[in-house]
């Protein structure tokens, strides 16, 4: 099932897994990117045609959010890419200055780095009381990268 949310995040429009317009919808995470493909019959794809915001339901029932970046006609099929929304979101939010985080839990750090962004932290294993600092300016996603060194922990994103 994909959900298409316009920039209010109201939902414009509904596709069901058993809808015959979508021709593929391939889902695909790794390590430094998550994305989303779709081909679809052109007459359908309407409210896929901006840069709204897709949701879909990924194979463990976790509901993950893209952005639409690429849209290609051609003829009676419209292929849409779609990037993790998160990408944008927390690589492009406010950057955090050098500085350091002293005896701190996970949960301390990412609500810290997390603050201006319009994420919030969800469920966190615990990973003890750590300190880390860092020397450059980093982007709240490259702090959460850092997070992930410092406590041997996998970020996970989800709606």
């Amino acid at each position: 099932m994909i959900h298409v949310l316009d920039f209010d995040s109201n939902i414009i429009d509904f596709i069901s897994n058993d809808d015959n317009n979508v021709i593929r919808a391939d889902y695909k995470r790794d390590a430094d990117s998550e994305l989303l493909d779709i081909v679809i019959l052109s007459q359908r794809a309407e409210h896929l045609k901006k840069r709204n915001r897709v949701i879909i339901q990924d194979k463990n029932g976790i509901y993950r959010e893209f952005i639409i970046e690429r849209v290609q006609d051609e003829g009676q099929y419209t292929t849409i890419e779609c990037n993790a929304s998160y990408f944008s979101d927390i690589g492009t939010a406010k950057p955090i200055l050098a500085g350091k985080y002293e005896k701190t839990t996970v949960n301390d750090k990412l609500s810290e780095v997390l603050k201006d962004t319009g994420w919030t932290v969800g469920d966190c294993d615990y990973a003890g009381i750590k300190s880390m600092s860092w020397t450059g300016t980093q982007t709240p996603y490259e702090m959460i990268k850092l997070i992930e060194t410092n406590h041997s922990l996998k970020a996970s994103y989800e709606i």
